[in-house]
């Protein structure tokens, strides 16, 4: 046996191995926690975000068809401007394309940014506009809070703003 893998055993099997986290649900999904999981689980769509806003459409693709046949890509962008703003979807033609472009591709630098993928439940219309406050990606504006605050500041701005107050839980 020649290669990495003589002195690795399992290299391969666990380079090729699926990732079964999913870090984000996307609140725009209609159904239950279990309907998005289980989508999630079949799905040939992957979610990039990381992106530099230099990357293109034709960049993403030629990137992606290395490692399985993509059907379509659809860039971000940010829904007052226009322009792109730091994320994808990448959907394949097969779920274990998109396996293999989590495996291989995950955390890889493109660009110069060091690009994150997760499966994503599939495109649908409209999500390619981004929904934070500016109009790009929401998680854009806590990076931003947190940059100017810092972090611990952010933290608790974060946690103040998503705290049920008295009134919400029926407290007098």
């Amino acid at each position: 046996v020649h290669g990495e893998t003589a002195l690795c055993p399992g290299f391969m099997a666990k380079l090729y191995a699926p990732q079964e986290t999913v870090r984000y649900r996307d609140l725009t999904f209609t159904g239950t926690d279990k309907e998005y999981f289980d989508t999630v689980a079949k799905s040939s769509t992957l979610y990039v975000s990381k992106l530099n806003p230099e990357a293109t459409e034709d960049i993403l693709y030629a990137l992606f068809s290395t490692v399985g046949e993509v059907s379509n890509v659809i860039l971000g962008v940010n829904r007052v401007t226009g322009k792109p703003c730091g994320f994808a979807f990448v959907v394949y033609l097969r779920r274990a394309a998109a396996e293999r472009a989590m495996a291989l591709l995950n955390k890889r630098n493109v660009l110069g940014q060091r690009i994150l993928l997760d499966f994503d439940f599939g495109y649908v219309e409209g999500r390619e506009r981004g929904r934070g406050v500016n109009g790009g990606q929401a998680v854009a504006d806590f990076e931003e809070a947190v940059l100017q605050l810092g972090w611990r500041s952010a933290v608790d701005a974060e946690k103040t703003r998503s705290a049920p107050t008295a009134a919400m839980d029926g407290a007098t």
